[in-house]
């Protein structure tokens, strides 16, 4: 059995999860989501229950309750680096913590992912948007997200991951114009005042965020249009990777965390790095 523990926003949920459907399958042993953590952090929640996955739930509370002479039986596998690490494929019973993040360790269930990370159910006003994106005929959709809020307020998540500026948004909305016929561009951001008053140099622009959508029907908006400009964000990455245009363009930010952390193995090797 493996367990994985769940924990963060939804992009890092959607990590652990693919980590772990893949470890199951390439082990072929069952697993499960520990999400205890959610009943111990009041901002975030689990989100997972918005796609169509398979596997089961359980909040195992591990750290606080499961007995020490269990704990002793029971391997435990830290993520040590946000590099991708090859040692630990082949275990078939842990409970493993960490984000991993690397399309390199569920690359090869790729087609089931994109199946089970399908919205079970949209809302009137996602449907609505879903409907626009879809319908787009002359003008090409593309979404840019931008990710401030959490990370702006708190100085120690700044110091950390930083927070893009206007000239990686101008640069990147560049590069889709010298490809992209007349696009058309869907924005997406936990803080859209900024946006209004920084990014509107980027025109046509259509901003979704503030609308009363979840968080999984913002990223299933993101995954329908043509071309992705994402933050470095989890969140904007899922809803690049999960894009089936195969012709599709991603821009992400070369430098994904402020600090010096090596992040090569995160960002798929053809998305184009600014």
């Amino acid at each position: 059995m493996i367990s994985v523990k769940i924990s963060g926003g939804l992009g890092n949920q959607l990590f652990q999860y693919s980590f772990g459907k893949a470890q199951s399958l390439r082990n072929k042993t069952d697993f499960i989501l520990d999400i205890s953590n959610y009943k111990k952090i009041s901002d975030r929640s689990y989100q997972l229950d918005a796609f169509a996955i398979g596997a089961p739930t359980k909040s195992l509370n591990f750290f606080e309750k499961i007995s020490l002479k269990t704990f002793n039986k029971k391997k435990v596998v830290f993520e040590s680096t946000p590099q991708f690490r090859t040692d630990v494929l082949l275990i078939k019973e842990a409970v493993f913590v960490g984000n991993w993040q690397s399309e390199k360790y569920f690359i090869e269930i790729e087609s089931e992912l994109r199946k089970e990370l399908t919205l079970k159910k949209w809302s009137q006003k996602g449907e609505e948007f879903k409907k626009d994106i879809e319908a787009s005929s002359d003008a090409v959709p593309v979404s840019i997200h931008i990710r401030r809020g959490d990370i702006a307020a708190n100085p120690h998540l700044k110091e950390k991951h930083g927070v893009l500026d206007t000239n990686y948004y101008k640069q990147a909305v560049a590069k889709i114009r010298e490809t992209v016929p007349n696009p058309l561009f869907y924005i997406f951001s936990d803080d859209t005042a900024w946006v209004k008053e920084n990014l509107a140099f980027i025109s046509p622009q259509h901003i979704i965020s503030d609308n009363g959508l979840t968080n999984a029907e913002e990223l299933s908006l993101m995954s329908l249009c043509s071309h992705n400009i994402i933050a470095n964000s989890t969140f904007s990455w899922w809803g690049a990777w999960l894009n089936k245009n195969q012709q599709k363009i991603v821009i992400a930010p070369k430098r994904w965390f402020a600090s010096d952390i090596n992040s090569t193995d995160l960002l798929p090797e053809k998305w184009l790095k600014i």
